[in-house]
């Protein structure tokens, strides 16, 4: 049996979002093409230089008539390496990928032999890249209409938990720090859910409490990001027209009358309004999911 050997660089051509094509020429030890072998390819994906393995998977492949075999990585089987359990989770945009690739003759139990070190990616995957919308700026939070057990890789839902400052979480850490809590080793996400969410004022006059916002989780206070304001009615008051001997007052739930010049009131009519309305104050609204980019 040839002792089987990649002699040339594999080529890497991404098809659309869904994984890339990969080709090579397998040669046996004495330089011949090893024609119409059934092989197994395994590709292993590392963020960066981490040893760790995000993703891995193994491919059945079969050399053509001049020892050429491709398969199509994306498509493969993943095995119980990978941290991610399919290929679309993979988020390239987080790290430089570096990939290895290896083969066996003897099936997907192996043994597999190491072809080459490992590479990097640079220009490949590119459309898996730009389906995750690299311009998206860290820590950036958007409206999102689909479920919560359906975040797109690379967002995290803004449930307010708790993420560390370092790691996998970190350059979103560097865009957000303790605004919306935490401190040390930990650091909050924002809590946006059941919140509308309003721009910071900085000085403008907009907000006329912005020194009684308070923080959430130990985060910012006052005019400044990831402070909150619980709800609130602006003071008013209601006025009665006076009819000439008799005040009268009608809506809100009553209708009473008092004296001309006197004040319908608990304490010289007995007149009250009943509630009315709901639980709260609000405009017509529907309901999102907020993600923040990390």
């Amino acid at each position: 049996m040839p002792i089987l050997m990649l002699c040339t660089n594999g080529i890497f051509a991404q098809i659309g979002n869904l994984g890339f094509n990969f080709q090579a020429l397998i040669r046996d030890s004495k330089g011949a093409p090893v024609i119409k072998k059934s092989i197994t390819l395994k590709f292993t994906l590392y963020p960066g230089s981490s040893p760790s393995i995000d993703y891995e998977e193994t491919d059945p492949a079969t050399t053509d008539s001049f020892g050429v075999c491709t398969a199509i990585i994306g498509n493969g089987q993943s095995t119980s390496s990978s941290r991610l359990n399919n290929f679309g989770s993979i988020d390239f945009t987080s790290a430089v990928y570096q990939y290895q690739v290896s083969f066996s003759s003897s099936g997907t139990s192996g043994p597999y032999t190491a072809i080459g070190n490992r590479q990097s990616f640079y220009s490949v995957p590119y459309a898996r890249a730009a389906g995750n919308v690299t311009s998206v700026p860290m820590g950036a939070v958007m409206a999102f209409a689909g479920d919560s057990s359906n975040v797109p890789t690379g967002w995290l839902l803004c449930d307010g938990r708790q993420l560390s400052v370092s790691g996998k979480y970190q350059n979103l850490y560097n865009a957000i720090h303790f605004y919306w809590g935490g401190s040390g080793a930990t650091f909050y996400l924002p809590d946006l859910r059941g919140q509308f969410l309003r721009g910071v004022d900085y000085g403008k006059g907009n907000d006329p409490d912005t020194s009684l916002r308070t923080a959430l989780n130990g985060g910012n206070i006052g005019d400044r990001v990831g402070s909150y304001q619980a709800d609130d009615f602006k003071s008013h008051n209601h006025s009665a027209p006076n009819s000439g001997t008799f005040v009268t007052y009608s809506g809100y739930g009553c209708t009473s009358t008092a004296p001309a010049g006197g004040n319908v009131n608990a304490a010289n009519s007995g007149a009250a309004t009943t509630s009315t309305g709901g639980n709260e104050t609000r405009p017509k609204n529907a309901y999102v999911n907020f993600i923040i980019k990390y």
